[in-house]
């Protein structure tokens, strides 16, 4: 590889380094086929024409959905991925020797477009995926803005994917994966010229793209502790709604605020201790948004400056440049109309939501707020509920951009 990187982890798109990227992925497959071998099994229907300029999307359903699709691709795929892999070192490792291609989330980030085209002339695949994130619960996600403008701007054929049984091996919120078989399904590749109205492209993604969790196969899979990293997510009680005090113990979430306790299974099912109807993920977690609603209506009417939520002790990092630095410790602190840190009563930092342009989770711990003048700040949570925060913060920021409009959270 004789041409420099574009900065540190990433290297410039161009038929020297494209052949680079070919020979690291050849020992990469390997080298994850036998990692992955004791708890994954991937199989595939379909493949991706062995040369040519593509644009591969699909949905996205487990942490290692990248890795898993250039195993059985036959070639290099060149991911978007987010800027902040590039902040650890083996992520930041695997994205160099991949080829990966840095993107910066909720802004146009045109370096990143830049190098998706040119890799693209120099007949390289890459790809993306078009919901943006991981669904916490299985469930489809809207697809990212833009999509249809995006497919047209790279002018490549398009192979979507589509990735079954992820979700239920890997859940985003779990700690660890299942043992089972994940099922990729290539497309055959389709062109769309750059005069194909942007609804019939976005239609045709929508079809192709989205995995409903509770149609089509199901494969089987086993292991244990299954509940653990599930309060992330459900950070309430289903039955007495009480918020965090759902405690995980192997296969099982119990409250201790009413005493209830529910078994999970394999298929993200809750069964209650009493022999009640399970529940499903989706079902539970729609009781959530249904609660916070119902807070979020009594809040409104609170002072806007009280204190609704307040976190363990963290520490806050910047992580829009090159290095991530740490900004302020302490306890992270919400209201209506802003978010903040305190360290021993002193105010060490305050982002009001009308200056937050984005907020959202990074990994599965990380919660991430991007500001209108661009800069990006992250707060690690490894026990309490990021989704908690993400959403409610979500939902104050929403009511702070559009003053006297009814949030949507």
């Amino acid at each position: 590889m004789k041409e420099g990187r574009l900065r540190r982890g990433v290297i410039a798109p161009s038929p020297e380094n494209r052949r680079w990227v070919e020979r690291n992925v050849r020992w990469l497959k390997n080298l994850f086929r036998l990692l992955l071998r004791p708890k994954l099994q991937v199989t595939v229907e379909g493949s991706l024409p062995p040369e040519g300029p593509l644009l591969v999307l699909s949905n996205h359903s487990h942490m290692l959905d990248p890795i898993l699709m250039i195993i059985v691709a036959g070639r290099p795929i060149h991911f978007l991925a987010t800027e902040s892999l590039w902040q650890r070192r083996f992520s930041a490792l695997i994205c160099w020797l991949a080829g990966c291609i840095p993107r910066k989330k909720f802004v146009n980030d045109s370096q990143s477009l830049r190098q998706m085209k040119a890799w693209k002339q120099h007949g390289a695949a890459v790809g993306l995926f078009p919901e943006g994130e991981r669904s916490w619960d299985g469930r489809p996600l809207p697809m990212v803005p833009g999509i249809e403008k995006l497919v047209r701007l790279i002018d490549a054929p398009v192979v979507c994917c589509r990735i079954h049984n992820g979700h239920r091996q890997g859940p985003r919120w779990a700690n660890r994966m299942r043992t089972g078989r994940i099922h990729i399904v290539f497309d055959p590749p389709r062109y769309f010229p750059k005069s194909t109205p942007p609804e019939e492209i976005l239609a045709f993604l929508e079809e192709k793209i989205r995995v409903d969790p509770r149609a089509g196969e199901e494969w089987p899979l086993r292991g244990s502790g299954l509940a653990e990293g599930l309060s992330n997510l459900l950070f309430a009680c289903p039955s007495c709604e009480a918020f965090d005090r759902l405690v995980e113990s192997d296969n099982t979430l119990r409250c201790s605020a009413c005493g209830l306790s529910w078994r999970l299974d394999t298929r993200n099912r809750l069964f209650p201790q009493d022999g009640g109807p399970p529940l499903e993920l989706p079902q539970a977690t729609e009781r959530l948004r249904a609660l916070l609603e119902r807070r979020w209506v009594e809040e409104a009417a609170e002072p806007p400056t009280k204190k609704l939520l307040e976190s363990e002790p963290m520490t806050l990092l910047r992580t829009d440049g090159a290095t991530v630095v740490p900004v302020a410790k302490g306890r992270l602190f919400l209201s209506r109309e802003a978010i903040w840190v305190e360290e021993g009563g002193t105010e060490r930092w305050r982002l009001p939501f009308a200056q937050c342009a984005a907020v959202a989770i990074d990994l599965s711990r990380r919660l991430f707020f991007r500001t209108q003048d661009q800069q990006s700040f992250e707060v690690v949570l490894p026990k309490e509920s990021v989704v908690k925060w993400c959403w409610i913060a979500e939902h104050w920021r929403q009511a702070a951009a559009v003053p006297g409009a009814e949030p949507s959270g």
